[in-house]
């Protein structure tokens, strides 16, 4: 018989949000804690809101998620789509640890990341649009 662990940082304790407004027109939703299905209620709501009061761009900081599940990976990428579908930049940073990991082998994170400068990088549009592909829960 095969168990599987998951190992969490327990210092990070349950989700919250906080987000702040930049001169330069940007959100950041800072993200902390367990992200999983527990916390798909608060994250909706802080993006939602922060989609509605128009910034010019939204970063999603997640430096202090100790857990993602794949409830947190649907809620970024329909977090990004809400952001796009208003005009609004959508973008994640500060990944670490079993989040990073989630986020990479899902694709997650190269396709929403901030980049560097990608302008000469061919497949640079592909894979940021992979998750337009993906078909809305009903």
């Amino acid at each position: 018989m095969w168990y599987l662990l998951l190992v969490t940082d327990p210092s990070h304790g349950p989700f919250s949000t906080t987000v702040e407004r930049r001169r330069n027109d940007q959100l950041i939703v800072w993200a902390a804690g367990e992200f999983d299905m527990n916390a798909e209620l608060g994250f909706m709501e802080a993006v939602t809101s922060a989609v509605a009061s128009k910034p010019q761009s939204m970063v999603v900081d997640l430096s202090k998620v100790g857990f993602l599940d794949s409830t947190g990976v649907r809620c970024l990428i329909v977090g990004k789509r809400r952001a796009e579908a208003a005009g609004v930049s959508f973008t994640i940073r500060g990944a670490q640890g079993i989040t990073e990991t989630v986020l990479s082998m899902t694709g997650v994170l190269p396709a929403m990341a901030k980049p560097a400068d990608d302008a000469d990088d061919a497949e640079a549009e592909p894979r940021k649009a992979w998750w337009k592909r993906l078909r809305p829960r009903s």
